[in-house]
Order: C-alpha cells, then structure tokens, then sequence
C-alpha cells in the first residue's frame, strides 16, 4: 500500500476505534483510555498527511506495524460492544483477559510511536547537517570560491547543492507553507542571549527542567512503577529533543507550549503518588486504609491519569519534529 493511502486507512481505523469505545458496554474505562490515545494519534496522522513527505521505508513499515495494532484495538474495543450476561466465574476470568489485551496493546502502540518519534528525530538531525552543508557550499560560491570554474560547471553546482539531500523538504516555509497548525509557526533563525549562537532558546531550561523533575520524582514512586516509568522515557525523550540543533525553532511553535503545559500537568500528576495513604482514611471513617480497597482504587485511578497526560506527551514529541521536517 502507498504511503499516503497508508495514512488515509490508518485515520479511518483510529475514527472507527473512537466511534465504537464511545458505545462500549463492557471494560467502559479501557475503552475510554483507549480512545483518548487513539484520538490523539489520529490527529497526528492527520498533520502527517497534510506534510508534502514521502517517509522512508523503516517509516513505512513502523506505519504498517501502527495499522496492525489498531486493528487489534478495533476488534478489541468491538468485543465490548455486548453486556454481560449476569455473574459467573467465566465472566470475571474474561475480564481478567481483556485488561491483558488493553495493556498488551498500550505497550505495542507505545512502542511503535517511540520508534516513529526516534525515526524522525534521525532525520531532522540528517537533515540539518545536510543544510548546514549546503550553506557552507553556498557561501563558498558566493564568495567567488569557484570563480575560475566554467559557467556551466558552476551551474551543475548549484543544480547539486539545491538538489543535495535528493527531497522537497528544503522548499522554504514561505515557498510551500508549514502543513502543520499555523499558530505559533515562525521561521528558523536560532535565538541565544546576546543574539548569537545556536541551541537556545528562553523556553529551552525551564522544559527541560521540568523533563528531569519527572524523571526523578519517577525513581521514587512505589504503586504503578511501570506507567511511571513510562512517563520518565517520555519525559528523556523531551531532555533530548531539546538538545536538538533546531531547538529554537520547535520551541517557537505552539505546541511546545502546549507541550510545557503537559509536563506540568504531568509532573504534579506524578507528585500525587503519595495521596492514596491519605485519601482512603478521608474517604473511610474506620476502613479502607492503606492497602484497602479504597486505596486499590485510588491506585488505579493514579495509574489511569499518570498515562492520559503521558499520551499528550506522546502526542507532542510525534508533532515538533514535524517542525523540522517541514521547514
């Protein structure tokens, strides 16, 4: 399958997903976590397929890999279409087995789109050094470096250096437009204090900051160790993205913001660990303490919100690389 239809069938399958968890009558909260994950990568195929971007054919086969899983979640979410038939041991061991298949399909989408993100992120770093080459060559020629060259050899050049990286994604902003939301768009000159240098940009400390608080108040955490785990890999990954040489220019689009906004919200999240010791006895005059059934609740509620924030997080580190590409 073309790449292009590959988007258009995997945007078709994510809007069946979120179409059948909203008429689910069994596992209703996996089904709704389901769907706010599945509504969010939605929106990331669809600001994919607004790029003019042809990927690569690991991309290709990761975008595979991703219909392979909404596939799974389709007939998963499907088979919570019926109610169940009263009470019986066969019901509660059924029930067991779907949990199992929810979070064995959370793992596989989050590793996928963890490859897709570590996909692209290779590319706009290829990228920029491909158009840091070709701004040298550039200022070469315009310098009179090849003065002594033929006429038409200085032009097979050029024709060489525009057509370097063999891609249309050196057409400028202006030339082609972003294909990404346009609030917050802005162009890729490098900002640093004092007006030069490249790398930095006010916004870069304090969400990076933010980043490694998760990661350590991560280590910490002793209920739900593996969504806060994954939320810490999310959070490394935004460390890094904002050590990438076009930090500047991700940073001055508004999902960075929005992305700050997320690891806010995540970080106060992730620093909630400790309400469930408290909260039962609240809750419980006499009952429910540590360990009783108002905190295993409460502990799966923790859990519930640790990965609806992670899923933004996701979201965002799939989209600003798109920055890049597309400038």
């Amino acid at each position: 399958m073309e790449p292009v239809s590959l988007v258009g069938t995997l945007v078709a399958i994510a809007g069946q997903i979120v179409q059948l968890a909203k008429t689910a009558k069994r596992n209703r909260r996996k089904c709704d976590q389901l769907k706010e994950r599945v509504e969010l990568i939605e929106h990331f195929l669809r600001q994919l397929s607004k790029l003019q971007w042809t990927p690569d054919p690991a991309t290709t086969t990761m975008l595979q890999r991703l219909q392979d899983a909404l596939r799974c979640g389709e007939r998963l979410v499907q088979s919570c279409q019926r109610r169940k038939k009263g009470w019986n041991r066969l019901n509660v061991f059924s029930g067991h087995q779907k949990s199992g298949e929810f979070a064995d399909l959370h793992k596989r989408i989050s590793n996928i789109m963890q490859l897709f993100h570590i996909s692209n992120r290779i590319l706009s770093l290829s990228m920029n050094n491909e158009r840091f080459f070709m701004n040298v060559l550039d200022k070469l020629l315009q310098n009179g470096a090849c003065e002594r060259l033929p006429h038409d050899q200085k032009e097979d050049l050029k024709a060489s250096i525009r057509n370097l990286t063999n891609c249309e994604h050196y057409v400028t902003r202006s030339e082609k437009g972003s294909g990404i939301d346009k609030d917050g768009a802005a162009s890729s000159t490098p900002l640093s204090p004092g007006g030069g240098g490249r790398g930095w940009h006010p916004g870069n400390d304090e969400i990076t900051s933010i980043a490694q608080d998760i990661v350590a108040e991560a280590e910490t955490v002793k209920h739900n160790k593996d969504e806060a785990q994954w939320l810490a890999r999310l959070a490394q990954e935004v460390v890094y993205l904002m050590q990438d040489p076009q930090a500047p220019l991700i940073l001055k689009h508004s999902y960075a913001s929005r992305l700050k906004d997320d690891l806010k919200e995540a970080l106060e999240t992730i620093r909630s660990k400790d309400m469930h010791r408290t909260i039962p006895a609240m809750m419980h005059c006499g009952g429910g303490g540590y360990g009783g059934p108002a905190g295993g609740r409460y502990s799966k509620l923790h859990a519930i919100e640790i990965c609806k924030v992670g899923y933004k997080i996701e979201y965002c580190l799939q989209v600003l690389p798109l920055v890049i590409i597309n400038t």
